[in-house]
């Protein structure tokens, strides 16, 4: 059944929203003018980000996390403002995007990719990045013991990624201020 996220509006201080099952979402939260994070859990095949532009407003968000979301065509021309994107697979769901287009984000300084299936990735319009990351393989966690747990079986470690199914080309500004990669 539908949840609309109507409500938020009268919640004029909320700056972070996390929404599990995005997929079932109707609505916007375009009137939240402190809303400055936004994290979308459960959201299927996308043709392209036309749903999350009609429902927030892009223009003042700062950082953008999608879990479980794949797409055709990833761009967010309204996102002038953000500083950190992240789109991740859960529970050794790959993500897919046939083509993604960052060249209006000026001011993004973190982008983190993992488990994400794609071919290319062109950075060079975003001379601000500091920190890429990007992993195309199945989200594990390594414990102190270093032995592979089931997914489930444990609830703390550090993320690592592994079994990498195939590269993405990866074009950097040829300036830059990049510290982690």
């Amino acid at each position: 059944a539908p949840f609309s996220i109507e409500g938020i509006g009268y919640f004029e201080q909320l700056a972070n929203v996390f929404i599990k099952g995005y997929a079932n979402v109707t609505g916007s939260a375009k009137g939240n003018k402190k809303l400055m994070y936004v994290g979308l859990y459960e959201c299927g095949e996308q043709r392209d980000t036309a749903a999350i532009q009609a429902m927030f407003p892009l223009q003042q968000l700062r950082r953008l996390s999608l879990y479980d979301m794949s797409f055709q065509v990833f761009q967010l021309p309204g996102a002038v403002n953000l500083r950190s994107l992240e789109l991740a697979g859960v529970y050794g769901a790959e993500v897919r995007v046939q083509r993604m287009d960052l060249s209006s984000l000026k001011k993004l300084r973190t982008i983190a990719l993992h488990d994400v299936s794609l071919d290319k990735l062109d950075l060079r319009k975003n001379k601000e990045l500091v920190e890429v990351g990007i992993t195309s393989g199945l989200g594990c966690l390594d414990y102190d013991t270093h032995f592979f747990y089931p997914e489930g079986s444990k609830t703390c470690g550090i993320n690592f990624f592994g079994g990498i199914r195939k590269n993405c080309r990866l074009i950097l500004p040829s300036r830059n201020k990049i510290k982690r990669i």
